[in-house]
């Protein structure tokens, strides 16, 4: 924790439900601690590992994103538009305004994204992203989510402007079996999120804190580190940065024996 930013992770385990998950609870002060990076350091080039991705992007935290799927909005400048499709990995959207507050938009339901609009709003537009299912909204648990299909996740809540939530869930190891669509809405429910959003998940589900994968990725260890997985091609992170863009070098807030483990 410091000035600005506080980050406190808590790991939870139900034996009898086979299921592990990790909970990153977020306060920021201030709006430029909140990152989105691409792999290979630009937009469309590329995946990346997603350990070289934090130590770059400076991420006391970070966790995967959306794939670049969709609209993809950063620091103000759109990438991507819109996309639309019935796929239901791909009907959420989530807008990040530059007063910290968040919204999302379902277009599942068919809730248009208007950026000239939204832009407007609460300071205007900092990061937007789609990807999905929506699983909670306004408070309430949206409807139509599978109950079953069990996968590693990466989740994203909202609770008030500047303070959030990522969590992610182990699946397909021994220890967890992954969570539903409607699991993971009540789980995001019962922590007092208004809103939340399913991230990419399967193989490229991580979370990382200091450097190090606090999370087990599914998929085969290929070269004996422990870590499996897959490299990413967009990481959302939460860092020191100033008002400037600016931050210092993760291994200058970390200490040795975290950093890198």
């Amino acid at each position: 924790h410091s000035d600005e930013l506080r980050i406190a992770i808590n790991r939870y385990e139900n034996e009898d439900d086979q299921i592990v998950f990790y909970v990153a609870d977020i306060w920021m002060r201030n709006i430029n601690s909140f990152r989105m990076g691409f792999g290979n350091g630009e937009f469309d080039s590329g995946r990346e590992d997603p350990r070289d991705f934090a130590v770059r992007e400076h991420a006391i935290l970070g966790f995967s994103g959306t794939m670049n799927s969709g609209l993809v909005i950063h620091n103000g400048t759109q990438y991507k538009k819109v996309e639309d499709s019935d796929i239901p990995f791909r009907s959420g959207i989530v807008v990040i305004y530059r007063d910290g507050s968040v919204k999302t938009i379902n277009r599942a339901k068919n809730e248009k994204f208007d950026y000239k609009k939204e832009d407007t709003q609460n300071g205007g537009v900092l990061h937007a992203l789609q990807f999905g299912p929506i699983l909670v909204k306004d408070g309430q648990i949206a409807s139509g989510l599978k109950k079953n299909e069990r996968h590693p996740r990466i989740i994203f809540g909202y609770y008030e402007p500047g303070h959030y939530v990522a969590v992610a869930v182990d699946g397909r190891t021994k220890r967890s079996i992954g969570m539903t669509e409607t699991e993971m809405a009540e789980l995001m429910l019962s922590l007092g999120c208004k809103d939340a959003i399913n991230f990419d998940g399967g193989n490229s589900a991580v979370m990382l804190f200091m450097g190090k994968t606090i999370n087990v990725p599914s998929g085969r260890d290929k070269d004996g580190d422990g870590v499996a997985g897959r490299n990413i091609v967009d990481l959302l992170s939460f860092a020191e940065y100033d008002a400037d863009g600016n931050a210092p070098e993760l291994s200058s807030v970390v200490p040795d024996k975290v950093y890198g483990e």
